[in-house]
């Protein structure tokens, strides 16, 4: 059977819409091959070609479930309840500190709210380390089947590039893709829950803002960064210089004493004993002023008094002071009030250092996908082009060879 091949034209008037432009074309064809080289985008592909049930479960509990939770009543939402815990425990608080009648229903309210909590949140935590396990078990099997079907000479290839052997190959792949995994079935979906979370209680406390202090934003804000000013200039002056000086020290002594011990011959006989032990002497004494010396008496100081939270308590006396004053609350309002704001402080900061772990962890995708890229034949009988019909023939023509010097 003999085959005839020829290129035609295509005429631009058969073409009912005008195509992109090329430079669109390429860009969007840029776009289509990072997002199908994305680690998870080829295990959420394995998964869907060797078990979907896994696949549409973690799905679902990653991303459908937290919004289901949410749109359902109070009695199944973590969040909801965690509102009303803290509610009633500061009428709890509040009752007691006013010498009030004891309330035995709420009490026991409180505690059938913290055992639902505790209830659910266990089931949400199972359910989400049975999936994660299910899907570190399956990247294994993923990451074995890549090794096994590897072309020999990429593979080794990979090994003398990284320096690494079989089996740290294997972990350091498994590793990535884990962390890759991770990211979308567990940070991705928190960073959303906790975006909402934020959402929702900056809703409610902008509704009541006539009703809110600047101090009760202000106060937490500052102490914050306060704090972290504090702890970075600590560790600068004191904790970084300290471990460094201390760090040169323990060479020099361990130096010396090698020094010593190699020339214990030559020491002897020029009778320099009592020198190496007065230059000892002079060592000790210098690593006695820096370990135990003045910086670290002001470091043991100020991590005594701050670990007892003088400074927060002054200060949050004076504003508490201050804002019921200013509103004409009762301290069960003002610390109502207080619990709301810190709760949504609380949530922008994890929703922001969630972002950067998301940040760090897209930044690392490239070199998890340079270790995905082994060249392999897992798929090659897909790619082979089938000839329909009868195979007869196979001619070949004008056929060159050239040769390089070795």
């Amino acid at each position: 059977m003999r085959r005839n091949y020829s290129t035609h034209s295509l005429s631009n008037s058969n073409t009912t819409t005008s195509p992109l432009p090329k430079r669109k074309q390429s860009l969007a064809k840029k776009i289509q091959t990072k997002i199908k080289s994305l680690p998870i985008t080829i295990f959420y592909k394995y998964l869907w070609e060797n078990n979907r049930r896994l696949l549409a479960k973690t799905l679902i509990v990653s991303y459908i479930l937290p919004i289901v939770l949410e749109i359902l009543p109070w009695y199944v939402s973590r969040r909801k309840i965690g509102n009303l815990l803290r509610s009633k425990k500061v009428k709890i608080e509040y009752n007691m500190v006013t010498v009030k009648a004891f309330n035995s229903k709420l009490l026991f309210t409180y505690l059938g709210l913290t055992v639902l909590y505790g209830i659910i949140d266990t089931i949400n935590r199972h359910i989400m380390n049975r999936l994660s396990l299910q899907n570190r078990l399956l990247i294994k099997r993923f990451v074995m089947e890549r090794l096994l079907y590897s072309e020999i000479g990429g593979f080794n290839a990979l090994k003398s590039r990284d320096n690494m052997g079989p089996a740290e190959l294997e972990y350091k792949i498994n590793t990535s893709i884990g962390l890759t995994l991770n990211f979308f079935n567990d940070t991705l979906p928190n960073i959303f829950a906790s975006l909402y979370a934020f959402l929702s209680e900056s809703t409610v406390l902008l509704t009541a803002r006539s009703k809110i202090d600047p101090l009760l934003i202000i106060h937490p804000v500052l102490m914050a960064v306060f704090h972290k000013i504090i702890q970075i200039l600590r560790g600068k002056l004191m904790d970084t210089k300290h471990n460094d000086i201390m760090g040169q020290h323990t060479t020099m002594m361990s130096r010396m004493v090698g020094n010593a011990l190699e020339g214990l011959a030559d020491i002897q006989v020029n009778n320099l004993q009592q020198a190496q032990l007065a230059l000892l002497d002079q060592m000790i004494v210098d690593e006695l002023a820096v370990s135990e010396g003045f910086s670290s008496f002001l470091s043991r100081t100020w991590s005594s008094i701050s670990s007892r939270s003088v400074l927060d308590f002054a200060v949050e006396v004076w504003v508490a002071h201050k804002v019921m004053t200013r509103l004409k609350i009762s301290h069960k309002d003002y610390r109502n009030k207080q619990l709301d704001i810190d709760r949504a402080i609380r949530l922008a900061r994890r929703t922001y250092h969630m972002i950067r772990l998301a940040r760090h962890t897209w930044k690392d995708q490239n070199k998890v996908m340079k270790l995905l890229n082994i060249p392999n034949f897992i798929e090659e009988d897909k790619n082979l082009k089938k000839v329909s019909g009868s195979f007869k023939e196979l001619r070949i023509s004008h056929v060159r060879f050239s040769y390089r010097a070795a």
